[in-house]
């Protein structure tokens, strides 16, 4: 039976975040910063340049959400998760230019204290645009 096209298949709506929230991407030793687009309890999106996709389907990502009502900005820590999409969002380029590609992402193995966190982003800061 063919997939149906446009279902959404999330438990959780993906909400869109605030401008400047960025996603660290722990890839060897030099961390990438992505810019992050929407998220929710059990994933995120990021876009993120380059010529090549990323090199593995796992990843080590770190949230930092500035918060200015907040003393401190708020740290998510590292968030194992695992790519489930990838979509060019810039199409028809010639070969060895840099493509913006979104791509989304699963977390896995969150720590108690990271869903605590991540529920309370989600319900006070992610939303607001």
């Amino acid at each position: 039976m063919p997939k149906q096209r446009g279902k959404e298949r999330r438990q959780y709506s993906r909400l869109p975040v605030k401008k400047g929230i960025v996603a660290l991407l722990n890839l060897d030793e030099t961390p990438i910063i992505t810019k992050l687009i929407d998220i929710n309890r059990k994933g995120l999106a990021f876009s993120y340049t380059s010529i090549a996709k990323l090199p593995s389907d796992r990843l080590e990502i770190d949230v930092l959400i500035p918060d200015e009502e907040r003393e401190t900005d708020i740290y998510l820590g590292t968030i194992q998760a695992r790519i489930i999409e990838v979509h060019d969002l810039v199409r028809r380029l010639q070969p060895n230019i840099p493509r913006v590609r979104r791509y989304c992402v699963e977390f896995y193995d969150l720590e108690e204290e990271q869903q605590t966190c991540l529920s309370d982003c989600i319900d006070h800061a992610f939303h607001l645009s």
